[in-house]
């Protein structure tokens, strides 16, 4: 049954059947097992067919524990083994496990009475592999030669073999910046590959481009573009050729001409490059941008400012659709973008909507700085984008505004507070100007410059743009009743830091009213805010209050589907200290103790 399902590619299948046979086997005495061996080496065969690695080197294992208890005589085999555990280990990603079974490997064959000799040589370019994995290049390049060395040495050595050793010489060389002995080992493999050209097509392009991009390293350009166009036209003769290496091939070839200074032909090429990617455009976004950054460049470099702007818009669009756009890249774009209009701007007057171009292209450098985390870059280019704006004979106070929150922003989140209320007023002051509906953004900048204030323990100023917001909340905009019940809450904060005890107690009163009434009540807020009320009663000596609101704030607190223990303790400790604080003063009645 095992055999037939192979026959019909059924691997999985068949190494079930081939299990079912091994418990048989397995129970039999030793004289009938002499099976046993082949059939672990079939069934870890066929899982590496199926991908299913663990489970290969399972019975791999079982193998080798077969052979190791064999005569030193029988145990040829086992090298062979060490190797496959060695290649399934490459499949999981575990390489020092690899390079460990290839090591054992090497070190049994080269024990043997009579090793091996293609296998050696084999097991060094398998341990060279390991080592390139784990970027160990030295080490890579030693197993490499020794590798070489081996197989040149047989009497009838493996030229295919050696032509790809040669080749995986040069790609250590290049890791190594070698760039010289690059260029001989890729050469030494060239010349096998051109013996038999109709065969190895596909492997001389590679070799031809790998040639050239050692070349372009070497700033070697004119090499580099002889062995560049050699590639492409082994590509381009291939029975199926690759649109999308060729398509790669121009974009290098115009690479090369932009170092030559021949920007006509590299402009040229660079729209051969793009004629692939824009068949399918959602699948080569990323070459599409990079491609028309390029081009733009090139307008650059020649004054061809218009065209280079067209450009880099077209690769900014490609570059921000990406599913995980690189803002690194995306800023650099928009930082050319704003050097071609200055170029423009000091060649001739700009068009009002250039102007607005370049305070919009301004902002959104502020903008990527800021998620970059470059705090003095994003305010300096938001400061270009208001300078620009407010220059402007109509300007936008809307955009104005925004800006100026937006500076105000970063130089909070550089505790540089002054600037920010500084920048947070201007917006304030730009957004009363402005018609409906603009209270959302004075309602923002009310917050910010509340908590400032707060922060700043200048407790007057934060009650003042907190009841700002409170008023824009309840008369002006769509009533939010969770926000305004946060936003007194807020207010009943600050008052408990100026000691206001009375003032604290009515704003938080008014935020347990509007909480209470919500459709769905926040059992969490709704217990905190108690908790506040029956604090600032302690804080009064209004004990019987305070040991009301504790036992609601409890009621709510152990509500809750995970209530915070930690809490609920603490509010109980509260509650005792309230009752020993009466009972220091009168006699309490039974229930209270």
């Amino acid at each position: 049954m095992a055999d037939v399902h192979i026959e019909l590619n059924q691997h999985e299948l068949a190494a079930e059947y081939y299990k079912n046979s091994l418990i048989l086997l397995e129970k039999l005495s030793d004289a009938h097992q002499q099976n046993l061996p082949h059939t672990y080496e079939t069934i870890a065969g066929l899982y590496m067919q199926v991908n299913k690695y663990d489970l290969a080197i399972k019975y791999y294992k079982k193998l080798t524990i077969l052979c190791e208890n064999l005569q030193k005589s029988q145990q040829g085999q086992l090298p062979y083994i060490y190797q496959k555990i060695g290649d399934a280990h490459i499949k999981l990603n575990k390489h020092d496990l690899a390079l460990q079974y290839y090591r054992k490997s090497l070190i049994f064959q080269e024990a043997l009475p009579e090793p091996d000799q293609h296998q050696i040589p084999c097991l060094y370019e398998n341990i060279a592999d390991v080592h390139m994995k784990l970027n160990k290049y030295s080490l890579a390049l030693e197993h490499y030669k020794k590798a070489l060395i081996f197989e040149e040495k047989l009497s009838d050595p493996n030229q295919r073999r050696i032509f790809h050793l040669d080749e995986k010489m040069a790609d250590v060389h290049v890791e190594l910046n070698e760039y010289e002995l690059a260029t001989e080992y890729y050469q030494r493999s060239l010349t096998f590959a051109e013996k038999q050209p109709e065969l190895h097509q596909q492997r001389i392009s590679c070799i031809y481009k790998r040639i050239a991009d050692v070349y372009m390293k070497l700033n070697k350009y004119n090499l580099a573009l002889e062995h560049y166009k050699k590639a492409l036209i082994f590509e381009e003769k291939l029975s199926d050729p690759d649109q999308q290496r060729i398509s790669l091939m121009y974009e290098r070839v115009a690479d090369v001409y932009m170092e030559l200074n021949e920007y006509e032909l590299a402009t040229q090429h660079y729209q051969r490059s793009m004629t692939f990617p824009e068949k399918q455009p959602e699948l080569h976004q990323q070459q599409i941008s990079w491609i028309h950054e390029k081009i733009a460049d090139v307008h650059v470099k020649v004054n061809k400012y218009d065209l280079a702007l067209e450009h880099y818009k077209n690769s900014l669009i490609f570059a921000e659709k990406l599913s995980d756009p690189d803002r690194r890249r995306i800023l650099l774009i928009y930082g050319k973008l704003a050097d071609v209009y200055n170029s423009l701007s000091s060649t001739k007057e700009l068009p009002e909507p250039d102007k607005w171009e370049i305070a919009h292209v301004n902002e959104k450098i502020g903008y990527l700085c800021m998620e970059l985390n470059e705090c003095d870059l994003a305010i300096e280019y938001y400061g270009r984008s208001l300078v620009l704006r407010e220059n402007l004979p109509n300007p936008d106070l809307l955009e104005s505004s925004l800006i100026h929150e937006k500076v105000a922003d970063v130089n909070r989140k550089l505790n540089r507070y002054e600037l920010a209320i500084e920048h947070y007023k201007k917006s304030f002051i730009l957004a009363e100007t402005l018609p409906e509906p603009k209270h959302l953004i004075i309602s923002n900048v009310c917050t910010k410059l509340a908590e400032i204030y707060k922060r700043q323990e200048k407790y007057d100023l934060a009650i003042e743009y907190y009841k700002k917001l409170s008023t824009l909340r309840e008369e002006v905009l769509e009533p939010d009743k969770w926000e305004i019940a946060h936003v007194n809450e807020n207010i009943g904060d600050v008052y408990m830091e100026l000691n206001e005890c009375e003032s604290a107690t009515e704003y938080y009163g008014r935020s347990l009213v509007l909480r209470e009434n919500l459709p769905i009540p926040d059992l969490q807020e709704s217990s905190l805010i108690h908790e506040k009320i029956a604090d600032v009663h302690v804080k009064v000596n209004k004990y019987d209050l305070a040991l009301e609101h504790y036992k609601n704030s409890l009621i709510f607190a152990e509500k809750l589907s995970d209530p915070g223990r930690r809490r609920i303790f603490l509010i109980y400790e509260k509650l005792v200290d309230v009752y020993n604080s009466l009972s220091l003063r009168k006699e309490l009645p039974e229930p209270d103790k």
